[in-house]
């Protein structure tokens, strides 16, 4: 059974709204107020499916949003990281995931391998554990997800179709995002229960 693109992103969202009204939010987003939570979601609600083209380049208006918020948290990350290993660490991140994403989506079109068995969300899982078991930070997750996302999407998009109209943002890319988001949350609350676990254990 083929899931039209957004579907699975509208079922993410709802269920993630369902998780901060029945008080999973503190451990979900513990520094991210609800206004802006909500209002992220209200404003991919709004503005997902529209589209802006740039010369050459035709691109979602949320995902537009989405990957300047995401150089806003890398600037952010930037300003107030005290040593430069940090910012050249996450650099490194985002490089080598964009690089990982590319190979394995030339690869899915090449409609050869062994990626071909596994189903779509797989990618998905893989960027978003990337993303939560090398840093736990809301801020650091979304720059790493949106702009490994965006970089890969580019590079696929011209490498398998040169100069012709480039479209980026789709539906599925988000998908793709909400899927990595979530999982990446989902391994910092893993990692938080597994630390208080451990922590219980050694008072007893």
């Amino acid at each position: 059974m083929t899931i039209l693109p957004g579907i699975l992103s509208t079922i993410i969202v709802i269920c993630l709204l369902i998780l901060m009204f029945t008080g999973w939010k503190e451990l979900l987003f513990p520094t991210v107020s609800n206004f802006a939570v909500l209002g992220f979601i209200l404003l991919w609600m709004l503005t997902a499916g529209r589209t802006l083209t740039f010369g050459m380049v035709t691109v979602d208006l949320a995902w537009l949003l989405w990957i300047l918020t995401g150089i806003g948290c890398v600037l952010h990350i930037i300003i107030r990281s005290k040593e430069m290993s940090h910012i050249l660490l996450l650099a490194g991140h985002i490089g080598i995931l964009s690089a990982l994403l590319l190979m394995i989506k030339l690869n899915l079109m090449s409609g050869y391998g062994l990626l071909l068995k596994f189903p779509d969300w797989t990618i998905s899982l893989f960027l978003g554990c990337a993303a939560g078991f090398t840093g736990a930070s809301v801020i650091r997750q979304w720059a790493v997800i949106t702009l490994s996302l965006a970089i890969g999407e580019y590079l696929v998009a011209v490498k398998a179709i040169g100069a012709v109209q480039i479209v980026l943002g789709a539906l599925s890319t988000f998908d793709e995002w909400w899927i990595a988001f979530v999982v990446s949350r989902m391994c910092v609350l893993l990692l938080e229960v597994l630390h208080r676990f451990v922590y219980v254990q050694r008072r007893e």
